[in-house]
């Protein structure tokens, strides 16, 4: 087994190691180490990143007693000069160490245990094991977390016999018998774990949480520590800064004024319902009138830009009332949306016809035979599926009558 240098120093940044193997993974070569300062993805945290022999490492994956570094291209002999991602890695230990702390204050907080913890890239997860949470519990469970960095307690690191880790306060019991590794701050927080961590609970600098919600019977909570923190915030208030400045008022005033505009939409968007409304019974009249009579039915085909389906539906619905007709309607928005529509008693079957319809458009549809509906996302073929479906409409009119 190589060394694990992270382990011994989770801060050594570059050191000089010896190639024991060479192979090929997923179509990259990787080598082997006697030894490694690069942590391989486990225990929710990612791989390190850097340069061995000056060529980029691109993944750290265990295979047994080993660890492999894949690199982005093939490098030559046998002792070579290696070098660690510092900010990488360093923002992995803010994280991870920010994550044992949050998941210790949760205990504390809502009797909420981690069940799984994931670093993303942006931002970090865990779940915990309780079906809700309410708000003053998170709020109590970050600033117990906060507390415990802001007073810089040591964090420690060292492996423990089964025999010793049966005296210590453990979050969770460890998935190994042998050679457990215990992370530590005295009088908060121990844990089995393989990452790497700080010195001390100040360098992760700051603990929050972004959201969480129910997930599975439990609940995700989303955070982030440290640097993350920072950029977090510097992005919010941005944010925050252009919505003020386009509604010209303050940070404190704009909850009131979001909801008051909001509610002045909501109205203004049923007075628009309602006089669309009112403007398709007019065109169903006109759609009605001008419309060509076959075996003596009307039938009636017509394309509108951006009318939503509920608006097609009520003019339909005006056309039929006129007299026995069929009612082909289509309206553009960001994809094609497609009504079709019989008066009771007119022997077509509007299935097939939106079927013929829909496979110009690329999309699908379905309904009754005298009421179907679809659409697809080709809405540049609007007219063409109109007349695809006019056709098989006048078929089945000419058959029936």
């Amino acid at each position: 087994m190589a060394d694990r240098l992270f382990h011994q120093d989770p801060y050594l940044r570059n050191f000089t190691a010896l190639v024991t193997r060479r192979g090929d993974r997923e179509g990259r070569p990787f080598v082997v180490l006697d030894r490694s300062a690069f942590y391989a993805t486990s225990g929710g945290q990612p791989f390190d990143t850097g340069t061995i022999g000056g060529v980029r490492v691109l993944d750290v994956v265990e295979n047994g007693s080993e660890i492999c570094h894949v690199l982005e291209r093939a490098i030559e002999g046998d002792q070579v000069a290696c070098e660690i991602d510092w900010p990488r890695r360093h923002d992995h230990m803010q994280q991870h160490h920010g994550q044992h702390l949050l998941s210790q204050a949760f205990i504390r907080a809502a009797d909420a245990e981690t069940v799984s913890f994931h670093l993303g890239a942006e931002t970090s997860t865990i779940d915990l094991n309780v079906p809700d949470l309410h708000e003053a519990r998170v709020h109590e469970a970050e600033e117990v977390a906060n507390r415990v960095v802001f007073e810089d307690r040591e964090v420690s690191s060292r492996v423990y016999s089964a025999d010793e880790v049966k005296k210590l306060p453990l979050r969770k019991p460890p998935t190994v018998t042998e050679g457990i590794r215990i992370v530590s701050v005295p009088d908060f927080d121990y844990s089995a774990c393989g990452g790497t961590h700080p010195r001390r609970t100040g360098e992760v600098g700051l603990v929050k949480v972004l959201r969480w919600e129910k997930s599975k019977g439990l609940v995700r909570v989303e955070f982030v520590c440290g640097l993350r923190a920072l950029r977090e915030f510097r992005a919010r208030s941005g944010w925050l800064a252009q919505a003020c400045a386009a509604l010209s008022t303050s940070p404190s005033e704009l909850p009131g004024l979001l909801a008051k505009r909001l509610e002045e939409a909501e109205a203004i968007r049923k007075r628009a319902r309602e006089l669309e409304e009112r403007l398709a019974g007019h065109e169903a009249v006109e759609l009605f009138a001008a419309a060509s009579e076959t075996h003596g039915v009307k039938l009636v085909s017509a394309s509108f830009e951006g009318r939503e389906p509920g608006i097609l539906t009520t003019l339909a619905k005006g056309v039929r009332e006129r007299g026995r007709a069929v009612v082909l309607l289509a309206s553009r928005t960001d994809k094609a949306s497609l009504l079709f529509s019989a008066s009771d008693g007119v022997q077509v079957d509007l299935r097939e016809a939106m079927k013929q319809a829909c496979a110009v458009l690329g999309g699908k549809g379905g309904g009754r035979p005298n009421h179907v509906q679809g659409g697809g996302n080709d809405a540049t073929r609007l007219t063409e599926a109109l007349a695809k479906a006019q056709d098989v409409v006048l078929a089945q009119l000419s058959i029936g009558s």
